[in-house]
């Protein structure tokens, strides 16, 4: 097997020690900084317009979930264009390398946070939740965490609060542990009888102290927490809503006779009913009550009432009605009375848009600030104490990656070639002025746009490249080891394949076929083959999220234990506050590296205390939103490990697609904290609201910014940006993703619906998340049983290890072994990234072009040699990759245009 690495042998690679004291290049400038903000808005219009607006293709779909995020190149390559055109009319070059290069990487971070990797993943996960009326998944998720109005009758069922209630019949406040540990009286009706029936009425005025307090035509969601027992037959438990003084009430929000549910949130068997959507006419003139009651012989117990908002939410998914304030001073008064005061189904807009009015009307994009400003902090928050803590990582390991171990960084490699390393006077990159670059550039283009050309007309040639293997292996003792996999071949994937070394690329084939071989094992031996799905996210055998886990896992674990001795150096290093000594192999043997020589981004002491810092903030988060801090610390830790995995394979590696996270680990909780090992109160909590907040953290795109931000780290060395324009660029693109791509997704959606677009998904609930929520709520609650079960003297039942559990151990010992082998032996072929990847859903995209990559580089290196792969082989496919981002801008804007003026028309399918 044939293994090479090719470096970089610009003459400023070999000029180390001038580097070192020349001067620095600034990248962030006003002139910069302009840029960067337009660039970032138009990103951000690219993805929603791709992604949300215009998504039937699943070329646009997925435009932002690529290894780099095809949005942000076609704008750099706008602004390189635009920059080329300047200078060859004026002579004059409008932006630097350094610029360039900050604008470029603050795109590539932002991008992420614009679409699936925030924005379009906590919308999902935590905003829909209260539209299903999922009132039982709502008590595990904080209310900083999802969109609403204030809760206009927190502590309204309290002793206190007596002014505001009546009561009729046999009413009365008992004092009672409504959690363990927690005791309250609470309002509780008891009957004897059947005939018997009880009510306590809860008055809501409109207006408080001459301000609107009770918003009429605004949907609300109203529940509560109700606990009944020894109901007899017939006997029901029951709120109500009243308008005024009016005899009849005109809504239920509940009526139920359900016993209690002792659960692992729930201890006391409390449920949490209500209702969403409930809605306010404008015909109320003072007050409504709410009337909570029982019919029936029974004890019923009510608390923790809410009556919150979600006006902000609901108008996000059908739109909000715009009228300017002329008309709307046209309006009825009853019809201003429901339109008044924050109502967030009409928005008004100023008649003179170039007054300050009209200014933050713009600003605003018609957006209910004060139902989003909570929950973005708090996800904001949350993510930058991530982001944080990777930052300060990639400055601890990049020495280790790239001074000592010679990481080639392949797919950053792609994302400079645009920029350029040297350090010459001419901005622009010499892959630009590559006759090479552009022949591949214009047969790839070609090879491209038939594909497009194709799905249109049918008389078209085909020149797809895609083979099923099913016909080919058709056997029964294959099970379902074949079913729809196919040989793809895709120029955006196979392009950035060449930049890979061999044995990598061959590895990923190979650890993608040894998966799919498992459906035949399975089938023939285990008898688990006839009933299994060909979905590669699937958590059934062969348990390809477990096994990616219990890969990620133990390769963070070996990786961080093979690298002790430098991180015990980093340490000291930390504690004594010097720097590390540069080593006789890096003086004397290793050839040097542009960059090499400066300090790092911060001091490793910087680093350590940033990484702290962040633990302690997560620590304090949890306390805010209200999640147990130890389960939240354990969590936080699992996330780092999976960063700091996917950082070192995209660095050392390449990923030529950006699905090769554990994106479904929620199903490792159990495993963190649902075993024996953790059943101690507290930290098993973990698992039940973990399983809610894994799916956002772990989708396929949003572990790209880490990954970025060590290519963003070192690639800055190298062209010796300040230290401060690398962090500034950063936080750039951070702040950029989470609130110009907030911006534009709300602004855009508020203006349209959500349940009017062409991607409705983002707007639905997870349903598969959910599932998992509700499977470890099942479970936890039943360890809470044995545990108190055995505290009760009962010997515990033993249990055997659950067949997931062999696909952790399993995965996670083969990983283990190839990465001692390969630690050991140095000719040792095989990476253990063909194991780690082969469950993930990149490696059936991406095998069939990883293998044709392999082919290309390895006959290039045998004919021409390391100097042909170069020079030659490396540019071709940089216009080869080019050329695939041109045809996803072309069809993009082909797919705008049939969207608007042609609707229905069939879209493009696939990749190109």
């Amino acid at each position: 097997m044939t293994s090479e690495r090719v470096h970089d042998t610009d003459a400023s690679v070999r000029n180390t020690s001038a580097r070192a004291t020349s001067r620095f290049h600034a990248g962030i400038t006003p002139r910069s900084v302009m840029v960067i903000l337009a660039s970032l808005l138009l990103t951000a219009m690219i993805i929603q317009i791709s992604e949300i607006i215009e998504s039937n293709s699943r070329a646009l779909h997925y435009i932002a979930s690529h290894a780099l995020p095809l949005p942000a190149i076609m704008v750099f390559v706008a602004i390189l264009a635009i920059a080329a055109v300047v200078f060859a009319l004026t002579r004059h070059h409008i932006l630097t390398r350094a610029e360039m290069f900050c604008i470029l990487f603050a795109m590539l971070i932002a991008a992420p946070l614009m679409g699936a990797g925030f924005w379009h993943g906590f919308v999902r996960l935590t905003a829909t939740l209260p539209r299903t009326a999922s009132f039982e998944k709502m008590d595990a998720l904080s209310d900083n965490l999802w969109p609403h109005g204030e809760n206009i009758l927190d502590g309204a069922l309290a002793e206190g609060n007596a002014d505001a209630l009546t009561f009729s019949g046999k009413v009365a406040w008992q004092d009672i542990q409504y959690n363990e540990g927690q005791r309250a009286p609470l309002i509780t009706i008891a009957h004897t009888e059947d005939g018997d029936y009880s009510t306590a009425r809860l008055k809501v005025p409109v207006d408080k102290d001459d301000q609107p307090f009770l918003l009429l035509r605004e949907p609300y969601l109203v529940s509560v927490l109700v606990r009944g027992e020894d109901l007899g037959p017939g006997a029901s438990y029951f709120c109500r809503l009243y308008y005024d003084e009016e005899e009849e009430f005109a809504e239920e929000i509940f009526a139920a006779a359900d016993p209690p549910d002792v659960n692992f949130l729930q201890r006391e068997g409390f449920l949490r009913l209500g209702s969403y959507g409930v809605v306010v006419p404008t015909t109320v003139r003072d007050h409504i009550y709410l009337e909570f009651g029982l019919s029936g012989a029974g004890t019923v117990s009510f608390r923790d009432t809410r009556f919150m908002s979600v006006g902000g939410l609901e108008s996000l998914l059908r739109g909000r009605h715009m009228i300017s304030q002329s008309e709307f001073d046209a309006l009825y008064e009853d019809e201003k009375r429901g339109a008044r005061a924050g109502n967030t189904g009409l928005v008004v807009r100023p008649d003179n848009m170039w007054s300050w009015a009209g200014i933050k009307f713009l600003a605003t994009g018609y957006i209910p600030l004060h139902h989003w400003t909570k929950m973005v902090v708090s996800w904001g928050s949350y993510v930058m104490l991530i982001l944080v803590a990777t930052l300060a990582v990639a400055v601890i390991m990049r020495r280790q990656w790239v001074d000592n171990e010679r990481y080639p960084m392949p797919i950053g490699q792609m994302a400079m070639a645009l920029v350029g390393n040297d350090d010459g006077d001419n901005p622009f990159s010499a892959i630009w002025r590559n006759r090479i670059m552009w022949l591949g550039f214009g047969l790839a283009l070609f090879w491209c746009l038939m594909k497009g050309w194709r799905q249109f007309n049918g008389d078209v040639p085909n020149m797809n490249i895609s083979v099923q293997l099913k016909p080919y292996l058709e056997g029964a003792q294959w099970g379902q080891a074949w079913t729809d996999i196919y040989f793809n071949v895709y120029a955006i994937i196979l392009a950035l394949a060449i930049f890979m070394e061999l044995n990598v690329l061959i590895s990923i084939v190979i650890g993608f076929l040894l998966f799919r071989l498992q459906y035949s094992f399975g089938y023939n031996y285990l008898a688990m083959g006839k009933s299994v799905g060909s979905d590669i996210g699937q958590t059934t055998y062969p348990f390809a999220s477990e096994q990616v886990i219990g890969a990620y896992v133990s390769y963070g674990l070996l990786v961080l234990f093979f690298t002790r001795r430098y991180l015990g150096k980093v340490l000291r290093a930390a504690i004594r506050g010097g720097t590390l000594e540069k080593s006789e192999q890096d003086s004397a043997k290793a050839p040097a590296i542009a960059g090499q020589g400066l300090p790092e981004l911060f001091s490793y002491r910087t680093a350590l205390l940033l990484l702290i810092g962040s633990f302690l903030g997560v620590f304090l988060w949890s306390k805010w939103v209200d999640i147990p801090p130890a389960g939240m610390l354990l969590y936080f830790g699992f996330l780092l490990l999976v960063c700091f995995v996917a950082t070192r394979l995209r660095a050392e590696c390449g990923t030529p697609f950006a699905a090769y996270f554990p994106h479904k680990a929620m199903v490792a909780m159990p495993m963190i904290g649902g075993m024996s090992l953790f059943a101690p109160k507290g930290i098993v909590f973990v698992t039940v609201s973990m399983a809610i907040l894994t799916p956002l953290f772990l989708p396929a795109v949003f572990f790209l910014i880490p990954g970025f931000q060590f290519e963003l780290v070192e690639f800055g060395r190298r062209l010796r940006l300040p230290r401060s324009h690398i962090v500034y660029t950063c936080l750039f693109g951070v702040l950029g993703g989470i609130f110009i791509g907030g911006w534009v997704f709300l602004s855009s959606t508020y203006g349209v619906g959500g349940d009017y677009v062409e991607n409705r998904d983002v707007f639905r609930a997870d349903r598969q998340a959910f599932e998992t929520y509700s499977r470890e709520l099942i479970r936890t609650t039943q360890s809470m049983i044995e545990e108190g079960a055995q505290s009760g003297g009962l010997e515990a039942e033993s249990k055997p290890i659950e067949t997931e559990t062999w696909a952790y151990i399993f995965a996670g010992s083969t990983t283990a072994l190839v990465t001692i082998l390969r630690q050991m032996f140095a000719s040792f072929w095989f990476h253990p990234i063909g194991l780690i990847l082969g469950p993930t859903s990149m490696g059936q995209w991406v095998w069939g072009s990883a293998l044709a990559a392999w082919i290309i580089r390895s006959l290039t290196l045998r004919l021409g040699g390391a100097v042909t792969v170069r020079t030659k082989l490396l540019p071709f496919f940089t216009g080869v990759f080019l050329a695939s981002v041109a045809t996803h801008a072309i069809m993009g804007g082909v797919h705008v245009l049939l969207h608007f003026f042609a609707p229905g028309v069939v879209r493009y399918g696939g990749l190109f």
